[in-house]
């Protein structure tokens, strides 16, 4: 379940990003509405998996 969850989570970030990259101001926004969402998806998730998250779009 842990697993299906960050597979979840970095593709909904990676999809999201991608859209959104050519403005770097455009991604800061991105980024505060992904940190909105990734705690409105589980306030459970640990460091680990948010790190997890935003590594494929850095």
């Amino acid at each position: 379940m842990k697993r299906m969850k960050k597979r979840i989570i970095s593709e909904y970030s990676y999809s999201f990003q991608v859209q959104l990259l050519p403005s770097p101001e455009l991604s800061q926004i991105l980024f505060l509405f992904n940190l909105s969402q990734l705690e409105k998806f589980g306030r459970e998730l640990l460091a680990s998996d948010f790190l997890f998250a935003t590594s494929r779009v850095v």
